[in-house]
């Protein structure tokens, strides 16, 4: 056996342009997870770094302001938010699960801190400019999962819209949590499905 045989075959050194790309990432992650921890106003460079376990200097070569830090998160969160949505609404099979996916969508990190980007950008025109395109693509995302599904689950052709009605009211119940996190929020989504699946499942006639 020759040595070349014997010899471990070494890992491949990762190229400077994967470092970038990893290190943008861990930073854009950890720009959401404060963001859902602490809010956006006190959101600093100098925590994001440490979240992301870098160097405080680290952003530096990525975002050197705050802003353009968080536009890169707010596109990030975009992805992720999708990506859920995808996964979340590829395991429903009837009109309860397809409800219980919007619900689910409005209940973890993700959804928190969207959230506190929706309440900074009341006050906040250019927040708000760069996070209304976000929010139409993740309705334009939720409205094809939709129109995917409502072949194998109902015939209403107003499905989608009564889905954009669904959506208010999980978000409308979500938002709740910035007042009473400590409240039943699932029983109150159980019976609030119930009255949406009632609507989804009652034809335009009135018949079942």
């Amino acid at each position: 056996m020759t040595g070349d045989a014997t010899t471990a075959i070494r890992p491949q050194r990762r190229t400077q342009q994967q470092r970038r790309d990893e290190t943008r990432a861990a930073l854009l992650d950890a720009t959401i997870d404060c963001l859902a921890e602490s809010g956006y106003a006190n959101l600093t460079l100098a925590q994001v770094s440490e979240r992301a376990g870098l160097s405080v200097g680290a952003h530096l070569h990525h975002f050197r302001t705050r802003n353009t830090l968080v536009a890169a998160a707010i596109a990030r969160l975009a992805e992720r938010r999708q990506a859920e949505l995808r996964d979340q609404f590829e395991n429903s099979t009837d009109i309860e699960e397809l409800l219980d996916a919007v619900w689910d969508l409005h209940t973890g990190a993700l959804y928190h801190a969207a959230l506190d980007l929706w309440a900074a950008a009341r006050t906040d025109a250019e927040l708000r400019e760069l996070l209304l395109d976000v929010e139409h693509d993740i309705d334009t995302e939720i409205a094809e999962q939709v129109r995917k599904l409502a072949a194998e689950i109902t015939d209403r052709p107003d499905l989608p819209q009564l889905m954009m009605f669904a959506l208010a009211t999980a978000r409308g119940l979500a938002m709740r949590d910035c007042l009473h996190p400590d409240r039943d929020r699932d029983r109150e989504w159980a019976s609030a499905r119930s009255y949406l699946k009632a609507a989804l499942i009652v034809d335009p006639a009135g018949q079942r």
